[in-house]
C-alpha cells in the first residue's frame, strides 16, 4: 500500500510539473517519441497514468521524467524523506528544500580548488593544484540542492582529450553552522562529502569558503582521504589567475595553528630579496625561541622489527606526539583566502589603471567621471 501511495505521490508531483510549464499529454508524448524509438509512450498510456496511478510502471515513469528532465530517484527521495518526517512528528535541524531561504546565497557555480591527493608523493614538494568547477541548484526539479562537480584530473585520455571526472548529488543546509554536500561518481566507484562553514548568507550570496573533504586519494593506490579544498564564487571571481591559485596552494597547505617547515627552507625563503622586512624580520625573531621538532619517517623506524614489535612501540610513540588531534576550519582562513582573492581585483584594477594612464588617450579621459563598470567593480570588492 506505502508503495503505491509513494507512485501516487510521484505521478501527482509529474502532474504539477507539467501543469506549471503548460503541458498536456500529447505534448509530453511527443517530448518522449523526439529522446528515440526506446523512450515512446502513448498518449493514451499517459493519460491513463495520470487517472489511474496503480496501473502505470516504472519504465513509463522513467521515460516520462526523462522527457521531463526530472530525476525519478530524486523524486523518491525527497517523498519518502518528507514522510519519514512527518512520521517522526520531530523538528529536524537539516533543511533540504532548496526553496528554503536558508539556501538563497548558495546556488550557483563555483571554482573548486584542491591538492593534488596522490599517496606516493611523499615529499610533497610538487604539489599540483587541483581545479574543478562545482555547481548547486534544483537541477532536477525534485525540490532538492543538486550539487554537480566536474574534476580535470590534469591527465589525458586515449584519444588526448581532458580526462574527466564528474560526480552528481545533494547539498543539506544544517542549523548548527555547517553545509553538507555528499556526491558519488557512479562511472569511477568514488565519493566526495564535503563539509563546510556558513553564517547566514540570506542577504548575500557565498564569495569563497574553505572546507575539509573525504575522498578515495588519487593513482592506482586508493586510500580514504581527508584534505581541504575551497570554493570561489564564478559569478564573483569568473577567472582566477595563476599568482592567485599559488596562493591558494598555501592556504590549502596550512592544516593547523603551527607552519611545519625545515630549517633548509626557512633558510632559503629568508634569503629572497624582495620578502617584506616586517615580516622576515617577525621569522628571525621567532627562531632563535621556538621548540625544535623532530620528522621522523616511519618506514624507517621499521627496520628490523617484526610488524608487532614496529605496531606496539609506534603506538607509545605516537602518543608523544605534538600534532593536533584534529584539522580544523577556522574563521580566520575562510578571511585569508577572501582576502587573496581580493588582492588579485586590487592588481588587476590597478594594471587597468596604468594602461589608461599610458595610453595617448589618457589626457582627454583624466577629468571623464568614473564609468559604470569601474563603479561595479569598486563595489564588488566591498
Amino acid at each position: 500500500m506505502r508503495n503505491q501511495e509513494t507512485i501516487r505521490q510521484v505521478i501527482r508531483y509529474i502532474k504539477g510539473i507539467m501543469e506549471q510549464r503548460g503541458l498536456n499529454e500529447t505534448q509530453v508524448a511527443d517530448m518522449c517519441e523526439a529522446l528515440g524509438p526506446d523512450y515512446s509512450v502513448s498518449k493514451k498510456t499517459i493519460y491513463n497514468m495520470m487517472k489511474k496511478p496503480s496501473s502505470t510502471t516504472i519504465s513509463t515513469l522513467l521515460k516520462v521524467c526523462d522527457a521531463l528532465e526530472l530525476d525519478l530517484q530524486s523524486i523518491f527521495h525527497t517523498l519518502e524523506r518528507n514522510r519519514t518526517s512527518t512520521d517522526n512528528n520531530e523538528g529536524s535541524r537539516l533543511v533540504y528544500n532548496v526553496h528554503d531561504p536558508a539556501y538563497r546565497g548558495y546556488l550557483g557555480s563555483y571554482h573548486v580548488f584542491y591538492l593534488n591527493t596522490k599517496p606516493d608523493n611523499e615529499q610533497y614538494d610538487d604539489d599540483t593544484l587541483v581545479h574543478g568547477y562545482l555547481t548547486f541548484e534544483d537541477r532536477y526539479n525534485s525540490g532538492e540542492c543538486s550539487a554537480s562537480l566536474t574534476i580535470d584530473s590534469g591527465d589525458l585520455t586515449d584519444d588526448g582529450q581532458p580526462f574527466l571526472k564528474v560526480y552528481d548529488g545533494t547539498l543539506v543546509y544544517s542549523s548548527n553552522g555547517i553545509m553538507f554536500c555528499q556526491m558519488i561518481s557512479q562511472k569511477y566507484g568514488d565519493f566526495w562529502n564535503l563539509c563546510f562553514e556558513h553564517r547566514n548568507l540570506n542577504n548575500k550570496s557565498l564569495s569563497c569558503v574553505l572546507g575539509c573533504a573525504s575522498t578515495s586519494s588519487a593513482g592506482r593506490n586508493r586510500y580514504p582521504t581527508i584534505h581541504r579544498f575551497c570554493l570561489c564564487n564564478r559569478e564573483r571571481y569568473p577567472e582566477i589567475n595563476e599568482a592567485t591559485q599559488e596562493l591558494i596552494t598555501g592556504i590549502l597547505r596550512v592544516k593547523n595553528d603551527q607552519i611545519i617547515i625545515s630549517e633548509q627552507k626557512i633558510n632559503a625563503y629568508l634569503e629572497q630579496p624582495r620578502l617584506n622586512e616586517t615580516f622576515k624580520r617577525n621569522i628571525k625573531n621567532l627562531i632563535p625561541i621556538l621548540p625544535k621538532y623532530y620528522a621522523l619517517p616511519k618506514n624507517m623506524l621499521s627496520l628490523e622489527l617484526s610488524q608487532d614489535d614496529f605496531a606496539a612501540l609506534m603506538e607509545d610513540l605516537a602518543a608523544h606526539s605534538d600534532l593536533e588531534t584534529a584539522y580544523h576550519i577556522k574563521p580566520e582562513d575562510n578571511q585569508h583566502l577572501l582576502s587573496i582573492l581580493k588582492g588579485s581585483e586590487v592588481k588587476k584594477k590597478r594594471r587597468y589603471n596604468k594602461q589608461i594612464s599610458d595610453s595617448p588617450a589618457a589626457e582627454d579621459t583624466a577629468a571623464a567621471p568614473e564609468t559604470e563598470d569601474s563603479n561595479n567593480l569598486t563595489s564588488n570588492m566591498e
